[in-house]
Formats: C-alpha cells, structure tokens, sequence
C-alpha cells in the first residue's frame, strides 16, 4: 500500500515537472514587439525594393501550419512529431507577432545553429543586423541538449547570443 502511494506521488511529480517544463523550459525570452524589420525582394517597385518581415510568406520554402491558423512552417515541415529530429532545425514564424521561433533538434547544436542562420538569412534577403532586429528565439529541447535547453541562444552573430561548440 506504501509503495502504491509512492508511485502515485512519483508519477504526479513528473507530470507536473514536464508541464513546467512546457511552460517555460522552452525559451526564457518572451515574444517583444519591435518595428518592422525591412528586406530586400526580388522585385522593385518605384526604384526601391523592399518588403516587411511577412513578405516572405508567399516563397515555396513557407508552409501553413494546419492545426495553428497564422503559424507558419519556414523550411523543413514535419509530417509527424517523431520526424522532427530527422532535421537540424525545424523554424516557425507567427504572423500576429511576427515572431519567429528557431529550435534546434540535432547534434551539434552550434552547427544545427548555423544551418538555419544561413538559411533564413538566404530566404529573407536579410543581413546579419536585421537578423539580429527580428522579434526571435533559438532554442534546442531538453532531450537535444540539457545544457542549453531552457535559454534563448539567439544568432551566432548577435549581441548577448551563447556561444555553442561546434
């Protein structure tokens, strides 16, 4: 009878510790509005060739996120949750905030990092101080890394980002 009560409370803590964890072990930094970040587009319009932050939504790397109206998939789109490690990264972007989420899910993260640095800087058109203006967080899943879960990495090339081992 002990040993049954033990392991209800054991089970009822860890399931309170991964809703935490959902919580707020995926990113410490909260979504901040900032002013729109401008980028170069492929088309010109009056001499100037600009676009906000959204523009990019209508490129083939950017699909609808079906179960989350106004979210968006940028680049890899997992069919299935177990697929989501098969890719170094697996990026989301809000169109409400603006806010784009970058999650690392392989080893090592500072080269997952990288990948999908160059990645949305090359569908964006961005340079590296308007990566850094974005509304973002980069983080990696507990079950990545421990070491970093939990924190806002931020672009290799920014101020404050964590340096990450290659």
């Amino acid at each position: 009878m002990a040993m049954k009560k033990i392991l209800i409370a054991l089970a009822a803590l860890i399931i309170i510790a991964v809703g935490l964890w959902f919580v707020f072990g995926r990113t410490t930094k909260s979504p901040t509005q900032q002013p729109p970040v401008t980028f170069p587009s492929s088309g010109q319009q009056n001499g100037t060739s600009t676009t906000s932050a959204g523009g990019f939504l209508s490129s083939p790397g950017v699909k609808a996120d079906s179960n989350n109206p106004g979210s968006y998939f940028v680049g890899y789109v997992p069919s299935s949750d177990h697929q989501i490690g098969e890719f170094p990264y697996l990026i989301t972007y809000i169109a409400e905030t603006k806010y784009f989420t970058i999650s690392l899910t392989q080893e090592p993260v500072g080269e997952s990092r990288s990948k999908a640095e160059n990645y949305l800087m090359q569908l964006l058109g961005a340079t590296k101080d308007q990566m850094c203006s974005l509304n973002y967080s980069v983080n990696v899943p507990n079950d990545v890394n421990t070491q970093y879960a939990g924190m806002n990495l931020g672009f290799s090339f920014c101020p404050d980002a964590v340096q990450l081992p290659y």
